[in-house]
């Protein structure tokens, strides 16, 4: 919970627990730990050069990228490549290491389960236990250094490994991780915090993002004033001699009137998209029609949307 205000909105919740009602997240908790801890766990133990060598040389596989520079000078690398890192480690470095290492992987792949059972659940608290079991050869080796003094640590106080105690419990109360989504809250942190504060002078952060957000409503509130204005003053053509009118049916006609108009100038220009309807439609389509494999499918009720296109083509 580093980062936040000290102002918590559950301060004053008896018994409250972070780790149980927040969820999760395998972007900011797995996928950032496998970065920033075990890749500089395998670089200390290879060096750096040597590991870039093996990953520049492991030939193209379709589905899985290749780094023909290495992998150390990058920013962030998918999980879905770490299985490349046992292939080159293992043999390399310190058994224990290579352990403490493929059990922290089995752990991040069974808890993005779409689908967790007990026996699945069980599997997720003994991967982190083999972690525990083997953790103290990467200390013993020095491969755990920290980033700003480069020195040799010997102590845990990682927070990403800390808030793996929390996974299983939490799977165990709501469920598979992979149904929350951050998606919502973060957008909103980016329109209501982030964008504003882009405009200030890096001073009082709070006054003057609320001053650009009460400026941004008042001009939204203009917009939407002048378009109601413009809609009442169009002329309204003389009714025929012994036509016969129906107030209700106007006033229905003039509220569905106003209403599309404000959802066309307060609702989200984002078109959503309905992936169970795509998927449905490569169903029926004729087989030559639709890329195979097909990147939209239906797996029970999960729809899933696989946004990647292969590095080289399928030849079968």
């Amino acid at each position: 919970l580093s980062g936040i205000s000290a102002h918590l909105f559950w301060r004053d919740w008896p018994l409250a627990e972070p780790s149980t009602f927040l969820t999760p997240k395998s972007l900011h908790e797995w996928h950032h730990q496998f970065w920033d801890h075990d890749i500089h766990w395998c670089k200390h133990a290879l060096g750096a050069t040597e590991l870039d060598f093996q990953f520049s040389i492991i030939p193209h596989i379709t589905g899985i990228a290749h780094f023909p520079n290495g992998i150390t000078k990058l920013k962030q690398v998918g999980i879905s490549n770490d299985i490349l890192l046992l292939y080159i480690i293992a043999g390399a470095a310190d058994p224990g290491v290579v352990i403490a290492i493929c059990t922290l992987m089995e752990f991040q792949y069974y808890s993005q389960a779409i689908t967790i059972t007990l026996i699945t659940h069980d599997r997720i608290q003994a991967s982190l236990q083999d972690f525990h079991n083997h953790q103290d050869a990467v200390i013993q080796n020095g491969h755990c250094c920290g980033e700003r003094m480069k020195q040799a640590l010997r102590h845990w106080h990682i927070p990403k490994l800390k808030l793996m105690q929390s996974v299983a419990p939490s799977i165990k109360q709501v469920g598979s991780i992979l149904q929350w989504s951050a998606d919502t809250t973060e957008h909103a942190y980016i329109e209501v915090i982030k964008d504003p504060a882009s405009t200030t002078n890096n001073h009082s952060y709070n006054t003057q993002i609320c001053w650009s957000l009460n400026r941004s409503e008042k001009c939204q509130l203009f917009d939407t004033a002048l378009a109601l204005c413009g809609s009442t003053s169009e002329p309204t053509s003389m009714l025929q001699l012994g036509q016969e009118t129906n107030d209700s049916d106007s006033e229905s006609s003039e509220r569905d009137k106003d209403r599309s108009m404000l959802d066309g100038i307060w609702t989200s220009k984002r078109k959503t998209i309905d992936f169970f309807d795509v998927a449905a439609q490569l169903l029926v389509s004729p087989p030559d029609s639709v890329p195979h494999p097909p990147h939209t499918f239906i797996a029970r009720s999960t729809t899933i949307h696989l946004n990647y296109n292969p590095v080289e083509a399928c030849t079968y």
